[in-house]
């Protein structure tokens, strides 16, 4: 389970959360990072999801589960 404090949404083109993974109490002391997910047109019909985990500064453990 995660927690979202933080939320920007521009339908339909992106929306934006602070992040913190409530599911391991090493996670959740760690401070809020944040996901993107952009959301652009392409070529021939085609929609182009761009997914960013950022802000993981202070929070290594969540860097180092969010790259597994």
């Amino acid at each position: 389970m995660s927690s979202s404090d933080d939320t920007v949404l521009d339908p339909p083109h992106r929306l934006v959360i602070s992040y913190r993974g409530r599911y391991d109490p090493g996670l959740a002391a760690e401070p809020s990072s944040r996901v993107s997910w952009l959301i652009e047109p392409d070529a021939d019909g085609v929609t182009l999801l761009t997914v960013v985990h950022d802000q993981l500064d202070t929070a290594p453990k969540t860097a180092e589960a969010a790259e597994r």
